[in-house]
Parts: C-alpha cells; sequence; structure tokens
C-alpha cells in the first residue's frame, strides 16, 4: 500500500506539479502524526443490560492484557458450548479504576446475552444498570488507548460531572490491536445532577 501511495504522490508531482506533492505530504504526515482520533465529549444516558455474560478480575493497568486472556478469552468458547448466543460487543467495566498504574481496581469483562440465559461456569449473567455518563468514541490501536482516555478524561471534568467511580469501554468494531480501523465508545458514569 505504501509503494502504491509513493507511486501515485510521484505520478501527480509530474501531471499537477509541485503543489499538488506537497499536500499530499502534509495530509500523510498529519495522519502519522495522530494515528488515533477521539469525537467531541456528550452527556447521555445509558440503558440497562437485561442480560450480561461476565467475569470480574481485580487487576492493575500493566496486567490487563494478561486478565483479559485468561478471563475473557475463553468467555466466547464456553458460551458457544452452552448454547448462549452474544447479543451485543463486548464491554469492559472498571470499577475504582484511578489511572495509576499500580492501583487495584475491579475489571468486569462481558457481553449482552438473553435476559434469560444461565451461567456458564465462571461466566455469571445478570443485569446491568444503565447510568447517566459522559460519553467519546476512539478510533485508532490499543496503544493510544490509554493516551485517549487521559484526554477524554480531562473533556469531561471540565463539563464540571462527577464520576461515580465506574468507566466503560465499548468495543463497537474490532479488527485487532493494531488495527486504526477499531471504535470504542468510552463512557465516564456521573452522577445525575
Amino acid at each position: 500500500m505504501r509503494a502504491f501511495v509513493t507511486t501515485a504522490a510521484v505520478l501527480l508531482v509530474i501531471a499537477a506539479g509541485l503543489m499538488w506533492h506537497s499536500a499530499a505530504e502534509t495530509k500523510a504526515q498529519s495522519k502519522a502524526e495522530n494515528p488515533w482520533h477521539l469525537s467531541a465529549v456528550i452527556e447521555k444516558s445509558v440503558r440497562e443490560i437485561p442480560g450480561f455474560m461476565s467475569a470480574t478480575a481485580t487487576t492493575t493497568i500493566p496486567k490487563i492484557k494478561e486478565v483479559v486472556a485468561a478471563k475473557f478469552g475463553p468467555m466466547g468458547k464456553a458460551a458457544r458450548e452452552a448454547g448462549v448466543h452474544f447479543e451485543g460487543p463486548a464491554i469492559f467495566i472498571y470499577q475504582g479504576a484511578t489511572g495509576e498504574m499500580e492501583q487495584p481496581f475491579d475489571l468486569t469483562m462481558g457481553m449482552p446475552v438473553a435476559a434469560d440465559a444461565k451461567d456458564v461456569g465462571e461466566y455469571k449473567v445478570a443485569k446491568r444498570p444503565g447510568m447517566l455518563c459522559v460519553s467519546a468514541y476512539y478510533t485508532g490501536d490499543i496503544s493510544h488507548l490509554g493516551e485517549a482516555w487521559g484526554k477524554f478524561y480531562g473533556q469531561a471534568m471540565q463539563r464540571g460531572v462527577k464520576p461515580t467511580g465506574e468507566s466503560r469501554e465499548v468495543y463497537l468494531f474490532w479488527e485487532g490491536e493494531e488495527s486504526p480501523n477499531n471504535v470504542i465508545e468510552l463512557q465516564i458514569a456521573i452522577e445525575r445532577p
């Protein structure tokens, strides 16, 4: 793909002059400097999830990947074998996360299922309450997600909201850890006025 872009840029220089080449180069540099995007922050109500299959673990920020692999990774196979079908995107719920690297917090990892679905081993099915939250949409690979959370949190606090201690990541579109096309909704639960 990079070879194609370079060839196209050369053709543009020949066909349209140096001005077009400079514009394409500037656009490519801007994209490389900002490989992720965070939408505007909005306030919204999130509905209750009638059935949510999940597992919870206490972890720290550096150990999230390890915990997700151990707890969330096997959930799909366990659900399939039990005949449980997922009805929505993966949701990670952080309770008590402060952003401090070694501060323990509870991470609940799960997916919506039918309200009458049964527990499958360690994966419990329960309602998740609705909440009022501030929200923003992150697009990019996972390596910039922490940076996006920092920016999002700062923008959210400028609105004068009071967090409840719960935050969520809703994985709306997922191609893989390194994909720039991932879309994750970030949510911070807030107190009602």
